[in-house]
């Protein structure tokens, strides 16, 4: 008798476990369902149906998410594409991929080219300047995490702003004397909002010797450099007749979720991105749109997000520091008088 009583207790405690379970879970994934749809929602896309036949683009961070996309449709609308990967292999098997997707040959280059290594970035540029005859886009997407510890290349520069920033701003001013040869070239930098968390930089530390160090920090101070870098330059390129813009692609999700960062971390990451984040597809729309409107070649110097131009921090507005940045990276790099393409 008390075993039978035991059981029905224990049967009645799983009902109503499960009861309760679905109650809750039902509303939450509504929820969900609505918070997912309200942030999908907000997402503008590029309208126009630009061909890009006889143009060239050379892009940075082809090989995931945003810039995987943009390159697939900028291969779908007829450019040679010209990548710049790290890990060449992965390139070509993008590349490839690519390929298969587009109707007739796609004209796709890979080349290496690690961002964080001056020598490296050197060559890439040289390479392109020796084979291409145009360089109609300049597309700078590739974004490294910032590592849990401070991590220097063999330059000496603080791996974060090395890759993210020093290895464009050699590379953008390498490449300008093709690209000002160009007609309606344009260059465009990918950022990201966590440049917002910035309020001051200190431009004779650039790479932690003496500040304190934090991944958070080294990826908003990159990418607030790389927003400087784009205003100051624009003033230089709008000289030659050459746009430059930056944008921003929204929090998008991302299947290389940050191996720097501790799991929980990376799951909460996840897990934001599953419900709130964009697809690489959605976040490459600004990037298009910059790269093909006729709208987006009236202005530089701007900041974009979902199409539309966008008001910048007090300190990415900051004229005077853009200027003193600007001169202290060539430093940095070591550009040389003869590399300034610019004047």
């Amino acid at each position: 008798m008390y075993a039978s009583m035991i059981v029905t207790w224990v049967m009645m405690f799983i009902v109503n476990m499960l009861y309760w379970t679905l109650m809750l879970m039902i509303p939450s994934a509504v929820c969900v369902v609505i918070i997912a749809y309200y942030f999908n929602r907000k997402v503008t896309y590029c309208k126009n149906f630009t061909r890009l036949d006889g143009r060239t683009v050379v892009m940075t961070g082809a090989t995931s998410d945003v810039g995987k996309e943009a390159a697939r449709q900028f291969v779908s609308r007829g450019c040679r594409l010209v990548l710049g990967c790290r890990d060449v292999m992965r390139g070509e098997r993008v590349a490839e991929e690519l390929q298969r997707g587009v109707v007739g040959v796609a004209s796709i280059v890979v080349l290496p080219l690690d961002l964080s290594c001056s020598a490296s970035v050197r060559t890439f540029a040289q390479k392109v300047i020796t084979t291409e005859k145009r360089l109609d886009i300049l597309a700078l997407c590739h974004s490294q995490a910032a590592p849990r510890q401070r991590t220097l290349v063999a330059g000496g520069q603080e791996r974060t702003m090395a890759a993210n920033y020093y290895g464009h701003f050699l590379l953008t001013n390498l490449l300008f004397g093709l690209i000002k040869l160009t007609p309606n070239s344009r260059v465009i930098v990918m950022v990201s909002q966590i440049y917002t968390l910035l309020n001051t930089i200190n431009l004779q530390d650039l790479d932690f010797i003496e500040e304190t160090y934090t991944p958070m920090r080294a990826a908003a101070l990159s990418h607030v450099c790389l927003v400087l870098f784009t205003r100051h330059f624009s003033l230089l390129a709008a000289r030659h007749g050459v746009v430059v813009n930056c944008f921003s692609p929204g929090f998008v999700r991302t299947a290389d979720y940050d191996a720097n960062t501790d799991y929980i971390t990376s799951r909460c990451k996840y897990w934001a991105g599953f419900i709130i984040g964009r697809s690489g597809f959605q976040g490459s729309q600004t990037l298009l749109f910059l790269a093909t409107s006729g709208e987006a070649a009236t202005g530089t110097g701007n900041y974009f997000m979902d199409c539309q131009s966008r008001e910048l921090s007090k300190l990415a507005t900051n004229d005077g520091l853009a200027q003193k940045l600007f001169e202290r990276t060539e430093k940095i790099v070591k550009l040389e008088q003869s590399e300034r393409r610019y004047i």
